[in-house]
């Protein structure tokens, strides 16, 4: 999969799957799938990205913290002690060689260098588009119920896709989250997930019409589902066209550096890559040993 993406010229992944003749039942369930990873189904998604995204999935095993995705900020919190201050909004950010100034809700903030660790459109917004332009984004709804424990049969923890020649709903995938984590479903309760796309001029499906298409899917009645949440997130993810225009920019002057999703892959992993590239150059430009020296 590295290699071919290597060695070959990106382009779409529809061209790239009709070049090598991947049809039917087959194609179906790869366009189904691999639209609710890149939420686009479009075919216009790089192919390069597409691979990598498979190696990825080959390589691992897709996982969930067992406390929930919370879990991870509170992991990286738990250092920072009283040094952490939550709910300040930035609302302007200067920079220079001296160093940078963030204006908040509460007053201003002086740093040495400041990371700007935001979604591309939340970043763009603040630093203004002539500094970093706001990408293309996609756009995802989610929603989530919690349905007695004899409702629906949670079977192996798989995710279902509608890969019919002729789907009935908007979905691009569903699941018994509680079959993967036992600990996210309520006591004696299943999870169920359930996502769409949104954005592009499509109309947001509402509660009703997730909910039928995803009882279907799980071969269960459509009735005694109890909603937890409902997450409508119209720039989930930077657009990834080809060709594949990874490892951006993060450095944008002397006392700042971006960081996300939108610097590297539209992906969880392009994100974390992201952040320990910004990491590395923070110590760069403050002069610190490089991680791992003292």
């Amino acid at each position: 999969v590295g290699r071919a993406a290597r060695t070959r010229p990106d382009g779409s992944l529809r061209s790239a799957l009709d070049a090598h003749g991947v049809r039917g039942d087959l194609r179906r369930v790869l366009d189904a799938f691999l639209a609710g990873v890149v939420l686009d189904d479009s075919g216009e998604t790089s192919d390069h990205f597409a691979l990598l995204l498979t190696r990825a999935f080959l390589d691992g095993t897709p996982s969930l913290p067992r406390a929930g995705m919370q879990a991870l900020p509170d992991q990286l919190a738990r250092g920072l002690g009283e040094r952490l201050h939550l709910g300040r909004a930035a609302v302007a950010l200067r920079s220079d060689d001296a160093g940078a100034t963030v204006e908040t809700e509460d007053g201003p903030v002086e740093a040495r260098v400041v990371v700007v660790a935001t979604s591309g459109v939340a970043a763009a917004s603040l630093l203004g588009d002539s500094v970093l332009p706001p990408p293309a984004t996609r756009g995802v709804v989610t929603h989530w119920w919690a349905l007695p424990g004899d409702r629906v049969d949670p079977g192996p923890g798989l995710l279902h896709v509608d890969a019919r020649s002729r789907p009935t709903g908007p979905l691009v995938n569903t699941a018994v989250v509680s079959a993967a984590a036992p600990s996210y479903a309520p006591r004696g309760q299943h999870l169920v997930q359930a996502s769409a796309l949104i954005g592009d001029g499509r109309e947001v499906p509402d509660e009703a019409t997730l909910r039928r298409h995803a009882a279907e899917l799980l071969g269960a009645g459509a009735s005694g589902w109890e909603t937890v949440a409902r997450h409508e997130v119209h720039d989930a993810l930077p657009a990834q066209p080809a060709p594949l225009a990874h490892r951006r920019q993060q450095v944008l002057g002397p006392s700042l550096v971006v960081c996300g999703d939108h610097r590297d892959t539209a992906s969880l992993q392009g994100a974390l890559v992201s952040g320990h590239r910004a990491a590395g150059a923070v110590r760069r430009l403050v002069g610190a040993p490089a991680h791992g020296r003292r």
